[in-house]
């Protein structure tokens, strides 16, 4: 496979790395970020592998060990670091801790560029604001999981199944999401009675798996991770921690931001329901095909993510950041041009109802004031976001199943009228359901 960057796509790459670098040396979340930064201080100062208690999959600790190394090392020749008022950690440690979810970014850039062969592709991913956000202002991990889901389907484009394989249990090890087209390869070898693929996919994803989840038996946090991860993905056992349910359905049933009711009557029900409907879907699809279809799995991947966003017991705001690289891939294999432009309208959306009603302004540059106050000083705020986002979710879906259209700029108007209609009755009004 050919890896290589043109004088046009370098360039773009550095300007994407220094908007990137500004805006990460002046925000950072304060509690998350903190998180990682502790877990890293506690190696490099006092050799404690922080493990047991770590906030996610540990992958996103190991990656990040290489790249706190650097800073440490900067600290120990002399390196001066400022800490602004109000953050919770210093400016350049933040750069660090982010860096390689920056890097992801640049991974990302370069997959949908070799796989498209279109340079618009990849830059309605790399420059998208949601995109932006969450890797270098927010300083969340999702491009991180994307990165290799996206090599896994380049792979599965240029060398089959168990390249591809690998890389999706990579990407699931960041955040669940990679498995579903893992588990979409493993079940269509069994059903295919290609036993000597499927038994290479689920050892290789159960040595990939098992050598990253090692560590954290070692330490015994596999408890907390089962009860505080997984559990907390399924909906079962969350509530308590204080973990915010930021599902759009979820927030608009139930009006509430802690521990908000699921659109399922039983916990993980929605879930459940998901996966069993992408799986049948998926094997109806394929049925006709006699390899595996990278268009078929990129379609199904992409409607899964849009569905978790709505159905999950659990939603997270980044989570939302799944359709934009998705929507790209899968709108260029079905020659769905609108989808892919649609994804910047999307991404620039979201990151402007997330940064005001799901964060705050403020609350990530480490100020006490708020940009656009007028916005964001309501009280029903995070209903604005739930219509929202809710909005560009089905929106997503609508052009993921409509036959191809090109991008019309009215979608932006009704976009704006969506979040606007939000405004007015949750936050003007104060409706409340």
């Amino acid at each position: 496979m050919k890896i290589s960057f043109s004088k046009n796509d370098l360039t773009i790459v550095i300007f994407g790395l220094a908007i990137r670098t500004g805006i990460a040396l002046v925000s950072n979340h304060p509690y998350d970020t903190a998180q990682f930064a502790i877990a890293q201080r506690l190696f490099f100062q006092y050799g404690i592998v922080e493990l047991k208690y770590f906030p996610t999959l540990p992958l996103l600790y190991y990656v990040q060990l290489p790249f706190y190394s650097i800073y440490t090392l900067l600290q120990i020749l002399g390196l001066s670091d400022y800490q602004e008022p109000f953050r919770s950690i210093p400016m350049i440690e933040g750069v660090f801790l982010k860096l390689p979810l920056m890097l992801s970014d640049v991974g990302g850039f370069w997959v949908i560029r070799t796989l498209t062969q279109k340079r618009v592709s990849a830059m309605l991913y790399f420059f998208n604001p949601f995109v932006i956000y969450l890797s270098s202002a927010w300083g969340m991990y999702d491009t991180l999981m994307v990165f290799p889901l996206l090599a896994g389907f380049l792979l599965l484009q240029k060398y089959g199944t168990t390249r591809a394989s690998v890389a999706f249990v990579f990407s699931g090890m960041v955040k669940l999401l990679g498995f579903i087209p893992f588990s979409f390869l493993v079940v269509e070898s069994l059903l295919r009675k290609r036993f000597k693929d499927a038994r290479f996919q689920i050892l290789s994803g159960a040595i990939v798996a098992g050598a990253i989840m090692l560590p954290v038996v070692f330490v015994g946090g596999i408890q907390v991770f089962l009860v505080g991860f997984l559990l907390r993905f399924v909906g079962l056992g969350d509530s308590v921690q204080g973990y915010y349910n930021y599902n759009p359905l979820g927030i608009l049933l139930a009006g509430s931001r802690s521990g908000a009711a699921s659109p399922s009557i039983i916990p993980g029900v929605g879930l459940q329901a998901v996966a069993l409907f992408l799986f049948l879907a998926y094997l109806i699809e394929t049925r006709h095909f006699r390899a595996i279809s990278l268009t078929v799995v990129a379609k199904w991947v992409l409607i899964g993510a849009i569905l978790l966003n709505i159905f999950a017991p659990k939603g997270e705001v980044e989570w939302l950041s799944w359709v934009i690289p998705l929507g790209i891939v899968y709108g260029f294999l079905s020659n769905r041009t609108g989808l892919q432009y649609f994804t910047f309208v999307y991404g620039t959306t979201a990151a402007f109802v997330a940064m005001l009603y799901t964060q705050g302004t403020g609350y990530l540059l480490g100020i006490g004031l708020d940009f656009l106050p007028a916005f964001q000083a309501i009280t029903n705020g995070l209903e604005v976001y739930a219509l929202t986002t809710l909005g560009l979710l089905l929106l997503a879906l609508a052009y993921t199943l409509y036959r191809p259209v090109k991008f019309r700029y009215e979608i932006i108007g009704a976009v704006v009228l969506i979040y606007l209609q939000a405004y007015f009755w949750f936050g003007l009004v104060g409706v409340r359901l």
